[in-house]
């Protein structure tokens, strides 16, 4: 109460919070409400308390509206579209090389009626051939195609792709074919100007800093792409990720060299509007990233603050930039990036006094201010860096501190380096040459470091109960717990928390039995739990969901069933290695590796082959079972593989017993091979994608399904143009479930039946 910043914050992000999830189009009733309020409170005059309270209600109606208001704001229709817009970067291109996406920016979309409307941003995608020309960047381009509304999470724990668009600007989703022109006859806008004038930079530090140019570009412009795939996930692994985005620690390093150059000749309220200007400028240069402008409130904030000649409070002080940031953009609640930045502030206005006096006594005062605040800030990002990312770094808490150390020197003399290339290029070069060379040995430093064992361990996603054990935690260790919580009361409240708890996490296990069809398109991955028992079957093509799903409950793999080794079954794999999930067991169907397969397909085999405990090849008549389930296999048959065939005649089919509940699996079987495999299930895991070269009258019939399942994506049309199938299945007397509407579906048996649970229609328990 004595913290009214800190009251109003938190009643801004619940607000925030409640106009997210509320229908948008009520937001007027927020406005209108929490102005009432706010005038009410200047003709009452309430006291104090009562003021500050009422208050801090209003401010909660007004986010609301605000954050309601945003979530109102119309989408173009989805359709057919000519567009022109602004390319903001250089087109990413995923490890086929085929599939690229490209943002644009400052779009004006021209439906098939003639109407023009304007977007925002679209997220652009194609699939081209090796020969596809890259747009250059601040290009005006060009195309037409379809443009569709992305979906949100699909997922228990997956991607939100409808959020990542809103946190970048972007409005919808665009796909065309790759055909595109640049409109040279376009005037220039101001945005393509700043684009083009942040690739130019950048291309100054190439030709400077050579092939050591990808650290300096990530560190001074924020370009992470120049850096490899495994560079990154090195820098994560060690608990320094944080530095390849520029963030409040980039800033504050370059405001605080310049402010060595400065302070000799200007007071400190003129250096204020200075850092300002400078902070508004480089904020524009990189596109108002999120992650710019909420290191430029902070800093700004925080020199705000140092020009009134006080110290001020700083958790009020960081309310107020918590404020600001909701205020101009309010999804930004939901992204990792603004909770990490918070949680880091957060962390070291709480933290950073008590670990201190820790470290001063072991380092001295500097290298142990360094320290400390270091610890504090990975200390506050604990919580959400698990529950986003489902592992943390303890090599953080060593590395960091150098890192940070490192940078303090190296960061100014990269933007020297930078103004330097652009007056005088052999004197860039000679000063870029040392600075290169300290970055490229912590590049390769950090590489070496990463491949060391526990460097970051996986953890489970923490339930919403723990949250005010956990808050309650860090507050009785802060410099802000009362005194007369200091002791042996404090050890006390922490052993009762502790006991709390502990009841929470042993009510909260998951210990029942499910079947669980995750939504990955066109491919096919599920999961299978019995207790604490996991089996997957199949990975699809991109396994990031399922390694989230995997992490977030904090599950290692007991069995991994791979019914053939075609791309949209297997090649998700790869994420579970590069997650470092433990395999146990991985099961394949005889002969899956002479099948017509993809070299990519064969090389994912052999690593998978060294990084499992065991490999299984069964074929029918083999089973398997936990304490609740029991897989038979009923195809392939035993030493009947014709080498080189298509390996979906030959996958693996399973009927799988879930306590008294019968599913039958048929992976993507083709329906002449399907007498094989007949047997009755009470529920059917369609095959091929619902392809209508599977799943016979006869073979429906025969099976009698009370449930039919297909994974398949919404733009699938091609495998059953008319639904003959769903419709089939649908005439036998079967409930067809597909992922293209139900995103995940889950199994439960209950009571001898079970019961079915569609994701984005009734959420994922």
């Amino acid at each position: 109460m004595r913290r009214p910043l800190v009251l109003c914050a938190l009643a801004a992000a619940a607000g925030t919070w409640l106009g997210l999830s509320l229908p948008g189009r009520f937001f007027y009733i927020w406005l209108v409400a929490g102005i009432i309020l706010l005038l009410a409170i200047a003709l009452a005059r309430p006291r104090e308390k009562a003021l500050r309270v009422a208050v801090a209600i209003s401010a909660a109606l007004l986010f609301t509206a605000r954050s309601s208001a945003v979530n109102s704001v119309p989408l173009p229709p989805a359709g057919e579209y000519a567009v022109e817009g602004v390319v903001m970067q250089a087109p990413r291109v995923n490890r086929n090389g085929q599939h690229v996406s490209v943002q644009l920016r400052d779009v004006m979309l021209t439906g098939s009626d003639g109407q023009t409307r304007h977007a925002q941003g679209l997220y652009w995608t194609a699939y081209v051939d090796e020969e596809w020309r890259l747009p250059e960047p601040g290009s005006i381009v060009r195309l037409a195609g379809r443009l569709y509304h992305a979906d949100g999470r699909r997922n228990p724990y997956g991607f939100d792709f409808s959020l990542y668009l809103k946190q970048n600007h972007m409005t919808a989703g665009f796909y065309n074919s790759g055909e595109y022109e640049t409109a040279v006859d376009a005037p220039l806008s101001f945005l393509a100007a700043a684009v083009r004038l942040r690739y130019a930079l950048l291309s100054r530090l190439d030709e400077a800093f050579g092939e050591r140019s990808a650290l300096p570009k990530a560190l001074l412009l924020g370009e992470r792409d120049a850096m490899s795939d495994e560079d990154r996930a090195a820098f994560a692994r060690v608990g320094i990720a944080h530095v390849l985005a520029v963030s409040g620690l980039h800033i504050s390093l370059i405001v605080a060299a310049l402010s060595l150059i400065v302070r000799h000749f200007m007071s400190g309220k003129k250096q204020l509007w200075l850092f300002g200007t400078f902070l508004l400028l480089y904020a524009l240069l990189l596109d108002f990233r999120a992650s710019v402008v909420r290191a430029a409130i902070l800093t700004f904030t925080y020199l705000f603050v140092r020009s009134r000649g006080r110290s001020g409070d700083p958790l009020s002080a960081l309310s107020l930039a918590f404020m600001i940031i909701l205020m101009l953009s309010p999804v930004e609640l939901m992204s990792a990036g603004f909770q990490l930045s918070f949680a880091a502030a957060l962390g070291i206005v709480l933290l950073n006094r008590p670990v201190r006096r820790v470290t001063d006594r072991l380092l001295g005062r500097k290298a142990g201010g360094v320290f400390a605040s270091t610890v504090s800030a990975i200390a506050g990002t604990a919580l959400p860096s698990i529950q986003t990312f489902h592992s943390f770094s303890l090599a953080g808490f060593v590395f960091s501190p150098i890192v940070c150390v490192l940078l303090a020197c190296l960061l100014p003399l990269c933007l020297v380096t930078l103004v330097l290339s652009l007056v005088w290029m052999d004197a860039a070069r000679i000063l870029a040459f040392p600075v290169g060379c300290i970055l490229q040995w912590m590049t390769d430093g950090v590489s070496a470091a990463a491949q060391w064992p526990y460097m970051s361990v996986n953890c489970p996603s923490i339930p919403w109960p723990f949250y005010p054990l956990i808050i309650a935690a860090i507050l009785l260790f802060s410099g802000y717990v009362p005194i007369r919580m200091r002791g042996r009361r404090r050890l006390a409240v922490l052993a009762a928390l502790f006991a709390v708890g502990s009841v929470l996490h042993l009510a909260m296990l998951d210990n029942g039995v499910s079947y669980l069809q995750l939504d990955v398109g066109s491919a096919d991955c599920a999961v299978i739990q019995d207790g604490r028992h996991t089996t997957v079957i199949d990975c699809g093509e991109d396994g990031r969901d399922l390694c989230d799903y995997l992490l977030a409950k904090g599950r290692r793999v007991n069995t991994l069933v791979l019914t053939h080794l075609h791309a949209d079954h297997c090649l998700g794999a790869q994420d579970l290695i590069d997650n470092r999930i433990p395999i146990d067991r991985l099961v394949l169907p005889e002969g899956a590796e002479r099948m017509a397969v993809s070299e990519e397909a064969l090389e994912l085999f052999g690593k998978l082959r060294e990084y499992c405990g065991e490999v299984a090849v069964v074929s029918a008549g083999d089973t398997w079972n936990t304490e609740r389930t029991i897989a038979a296999v009923l195809w392939p048959e035993k030493n009947g593989i014709r080498s080189g065939k298509d390996a979906n005649d030959y996958c693996l089919c399973l009927e799988y017993r879930l306590s008294d509940t019968v599913m039958l699996l048929m992976a993507d079987l083709p329906g002449v091979y399907e007498p094989y495999v007949r047997a009755r299930a009470d529920i059917l895991k369609v095959a091929h994608h619902g392809s209508r070269s599977s799943t016979t009258e006869s073979f429906v019939a025969y099976a009698a399904p009370k449930t039919a399942i297909i994974s398949v994506s919404h733009n699938a049309d091609a495998a059953d143009p008319e639904g003959i199938v769903q419709t089939r299945l649908a005439a036998s007397g079967a409930e067809v479930c597909t992922t293209a509407d139900c995103g995940a579906i889950r199994i439960q048996p209950v009571d001898g039946g079970y019961r079915v649970i569609r994701f984005t229609k009734e959420g994922a328990p």
